[in-house]
Parts: C-alpha cells; structure tokens; sequence
C-alpha cells in the first residue's frame, strides 16, 4: 500500500533527524507539505524564529506572534550577529539551560533537507516566572524576557531556528494587506451601501408605523 509506506519512510525520517548530530547552529526548515513553503514565525522584539509545528505557538497570545511565510536564509552578517548574541546569552551569571532539540520531518532532498540538529537559543517571548521566590537572572533576559524553552503540544517536538530576514518580509506584507484589491474595495463599497440603503428603508417604515399609531390613538380619542 503507497500510503503504508509513506508513513513508514516518514517514520524512518523521524528517527534518523532526531540521531543526526548537529552541523550547523543555523539550520533553514521547511513545513514538509507540499507547497515546501516555511512556516515563519516573527516573534515581536526578538530574532525571528521558524517552527516546524504550529501547534508549538498556539498557546501563545496573538499580539507576541505574526505568522507568515517566506524563505530567507541567513547571510554571513546576520550568522555574525546572532552568534554574537547567544554568546553574550551564555555568559554567566545567566543561569538559563539552552537545551538542544532535534530537527525532525521533512524530505530528503536538497531544498528541504531536515536531518541536523539545532539549537533553540532563544525559542520565544514570554515573561519568566519562578515557581520559588524571585529567580536572579541575567540582565539580557530581564531586558527581552526571554522563555528560553519553548514548550510544544505539538508532535513532533517543535524545533526553531533563529533568523532575522523574514522582517523585512514582514514588513514588505504591512502595505499589501493596507492596499486591498479592486474587488475588496468594490465589496467593502457594496456593503456600505446597502446598509446606508437597508437603514434609510428600516427608519422610513418606522416612522410610517409611529404615525399610523399616533394616527389610532388620536381617533380613538
């Protein structure tokens, strides 16, 4: 059976992306579907992370994450940048475990090759809470309040990689939803009128009705 195997190769991919060892820090991923298109997440102040699960950001409120899509891998500059970041993250007194998690899902080809493991140096925002007392911590996650684990529902484990392209993505995005296409604007136009028009109707036979009562009331006298 096709699909039986399918699922099974699927498996098989699973479990040999979870044993990969770690090549790279900065590793693109790619929603394995069929459109290969990446699941990009833009976490508010922060670098932007890609999740292979959206059942990993659910949990999270809508004004921390915008979700769209895109495909930029990190220049030299911006690898440059974000080393420079998680280093100044694991110098002490920060306390914070930066866990590694496995990379799992995907084809096996070139464009969506999903077999390293990465690292989820700064996963997402959320407010870091002590279960005892006040946690001393350093003063870069006092100043981004940074969740360093994300926690994930989600099956597979959600796995993100920091980049920082998919801004200007995001930014690129703000003025075609502000722009709305002639259609939108002839639906939207559409739509006014004809609650301009329903509410002039509605109030003309309310006012034929009240007089109608006045008109009774005033004969019965």
């Amino acid at each position: 059976m096709p699909c039986l195997g399918c699922v099974v190769a699927s498996l098989v991919l699973l479990a040999l992306a979870t044993l990969t060892p770690a090549r790279g820090e900065f590793v693109a991923i790619r929603v394995a579907s069929r459109n290969r298109t990446l699941l990009c997440w833009a976490i508010k102040l922060s670098p932007v992370a890609y999740v292979a699960d959206a059942e990993c950001v659910r949990s999270y409120r809508k004004h921390q994450i915008v979700m769209i899509y895109g495909d930029a891998p990190p220049g030299p500059g911006v690898r440059e940048r974000l080393g420079k970041k998680v280093d100044s993250l694991r110098q002490p007194p920060c306390r914070h475990r930066v866990p590694s998690l496995a990379l799992v899902g995907g084809t096996v080809d070139d464009r969506s090759a999903l077999g390293p493991t990465v690292r989820n140096f700064i996963a997402s925002y959320g407010t870091l809470q002590a279960g005892r007392g006040t946690m001393m911590t350093c003063r870069e996650c006092q100043v981004l309040a940074i969740r360093r684990v994300l926690p994930c529902p989600g099956a597979p484990a959600g796995t993100v990689v920091l980049y920082s392209d998919c801004l200007r993505q995001l930014d690129a995005a703000r003025p075609s939803r502000k722009s709305p296409s002639p259609l939108d604007a002839w639906t939207w136009k559409l739509r006014r009128d004809l609650k301009r028009t329903l509410y002039q109707d509605l109030e003309r036979r309310y006012r034929q009705r009240l007089e109608m009562l006045n008109f009774i009331a005033s004969a019965r006298r």
